[in-house]
């Protein structure tokens, strides 16, 4: 047994134990709750409304989805696969502790084969379609912090929330240096290598794409600074952004109205920006246990009772992780099957690869 098949087995097993970890979390708090009146209160969402909410969550990854194609609208990719390859994306979040140490860079590439755009448009899309997502979230932010203090909650929230807006704005600074600085770009994309490498069918190909770094950053920077002179990409993209946020939050809103749970949507705001935030935290795949535990606790602390705050939040992240995580293994073998003709196509055309 050779050292990288260990390694192999130590992720793969290390993947397993943070997974089971999260789900055992979970199923910890539900007990100490009290499970039957957890079921009890989710009882009371009707079929017809979880079709409702379902709807709104399909809405909610189409905007994302459609922000990514203005972003590619020069390029001649189909809708269908982007929306494919996000959904694809989504389930590599879901499965890592960082979304971005999978997510991303998987679906630049998945797109760049599947529509057979230069891996260097398709990572330069990725990183503007990031870049759009953080303005919204940030505003988001600065209204909770008011809401905070208009609702007079607990200084620490206020805190953690002011921490929240300086790391979003870090985050939009580093962001435009990658935009502006080459030497900046460089670090990205061997970043992104870096993941990609790690990725096993997906080695070869970043081997590759490390012996001609130079091209790939000369054509990712120069797409960089096209998509950031592009008024259109930068303002409708921004709004998308900005309505996906809206619908997230509304959704959660809507769920809790629908379970006749009061609360107001000043405090959905605050408690959804603070668990996104701590959801960031490279601990356990998708959150797991993380955001349930933060999510209920925070609710809990408003006045709603343990019961309806777990019913509320399962449901809730039932459609907004679980769902989208069933569509991206269905994107997956979608996706899969085209690979594999892409890749016999290209065996054919250059049998040396």
């Amino acid at each position: 047994m050779n050292d990288n098949y260990r390694k192999k087995i130590s992720r793969n097993h290390k993947f397993i134990t943070l997974f089971l970890a999260g789900i055992g979390i979970i199923i910890g708090i539900l007990y100490f709750i009290g499970i039957k009146d957890i079921l009890y209160e989710a009882s009371k969402l009707r079929i017809e409304y979880l079709a409702i909410l379902l709807l709104i969550e399909f809405t909610i990854l189409f905007v994302w989805a459609f922000k990514w194609k203005i972003i590619l609208r020069e390029s001649d990719v189909f809708f269908k696969n982007i929306f494919s390859t996000y959904l694809l994306g989504i389930l590599m979040n879901n499965l890592t502790p960082v979304g971005i140490a999978g997510g991303e860079p998987f679906r630049a590439y998945v797109l760049s084969k599947v529509d057979k755009i230069s891996i260097e448009k398709s990572f330069a899309s990725v990183t503007t379609d990031l870049f759009l997502c953080i303005p919204p979230i940030f505003v988001i932010s600065i209204v909770a912090i008011f809401f905070v203090f208009s609702y007079g909650m607990s200084s620490n929230i206020a805190l953690l929330l002011v921490m929240i807006s300086f790391l979003l704005f870090i985050t939009f600074l580093v962001t435009m240096a990658i935009f502006l600085n080459k030497n900046f770009s460089m670090k990205i994309i061997k970043l992104f290598l870096g993941i990609t490498s790690k990725i096993p069918f997906l080695k070869s190909r970043a081997t590759n794409a490390y012996s001609r770094i130079d091209h790939i950053l000369d054509e990712f920077h120069e797409t960089i600074m096209e998509n950031m002179r592009d008024k259109y990409i930068l303002t409708v993209g921004t709004l998308l952004s900005g309505l996906a946020w809206f619908l997230t939050l509304f959704r959660t809103y809507v769920l809790f109205k629908m379970l006749n749970i009061p609360i107001s949507f000043p405090e959905v705001i605050i408690v959804q920006i603070t668990v996104i935030t701590v959801s960031f935290l490279p601990v356990l795949p998708g959150a797991l246990g993380v955001w349930e535990g933060t999510s209920i606790a925070l609710y809990t602390g408003l006045g709603i009772s343990p019961a309806s705050a777990a019913a509320a939040t399962i449901i809730d992240r039932f459609i907004g992780f679980w769902i989208p995580a069933v569509f991206g293994v269905i994107a997956t073998i979608h996706l899969g099957v085209n690979i594999i003709k892409i890749r016999d196509e290209d065996m054919v055309h250059n049998p040396k690869n």
